[in-house]
C-alpha cells in the first residue's frame, strides 16, 4: 500500500509541475510578460 500511494505521490507531482511549467511559459509569451521578468 505505501508503495502504491508513493508512486500516486510521484505522478501528482511530476502532473502538479508540468501544470506549473506551462502555466509559467504561458504568463512568459503573453502580452503581460513584459511585467515579469525574463526567464527565456
Amino acid at each position: 500500500a505505501e508503495e502504491t500511494s508513493t508512486a500516486s505521490g510521484s505522478i501528482l507531482t511530476l502532473g502538479a509541475h508540468y501544470l506549473a511549467v506551462g502555466y509559467l511559459r504561458y504568463l512568459i509569451h503573453s502580452p503581460n510578460s513584459r511585467y515579469l521578468p525574463t526567464l527565456a
